[in-house]
């Protein structure tokens, strides 16, 4: 029975850390968009100057598109920045849980009350990793559509240019 509670806190104290490790690579992620989407608005605030809104119908749809492209960045870009500011993160039990750790009568007792502590805490992580992890998906594809519609209508406006 001993050994079998020793993995068992064992594999708890691993799936706390899994998910510390996960929450690491989510802020690391979404550090990366924000350096991306500022990298491509810079680029397309210097070339705003092609834009025209009075130079004819394909000229004005291919501004707008611009124009939404930014829209879609600025939105992936805010969505980055919300992911990366927590607003509450679990954190370990009161002191006063953590001593009934101590006065457990048992030791068998007491792996089990350190484990539930682990799993409850890696449970709550879990859910706000969770949450992250679905912004990012969405800054993902908000980033994604912003760059491509952005990019379709500088085309576009090179290509009317170029006529």
């Amino acid at each position: 029975m001993e050994d079998k509670l020793a993995v068992f806190l064992t594999v708890c104290s691993d799936a706390l850390r899994a998910e510390d490790a996960a929450m690491d690579r989510l802020t690391g992620k979404a550090e990366k968009y924000v350096a991306a989407i500022a990298v491509i608005l810079a680029f397309l605030t210097a070339e705003m100057q092609l834009l025209s809104f009075r130079a004819g119908c394909a000229s004005e749809i291919f501004s707008v598109l611009v124009v939404a492209g930014v829209v879609f960045l600025l939105v992936a870009l805010a969505a980055s920045v919300a992911s990366m500011r927590v607003r509450e993160y679990p954190t370990f039990s009161d002191s006063e849980y953590l001593m009934r750790v101590a006065d457990a009568d048992t030791d068998d007792r007491a792996r089990r009350s350190v484990a539930k502590l682990y799993l409850e805490l890696r449970d709550g992580i879990r859910r706000v990793n969770e949450r992250r992890a679905l912004t990012l998906r969405i800054v993902g594809v908000a980033f994604t559509a912003g760059y491509l519609v952005s990019l379709f209508g500088h085309l576009g406006l090179a290509l009317l240019r170029s006529h």
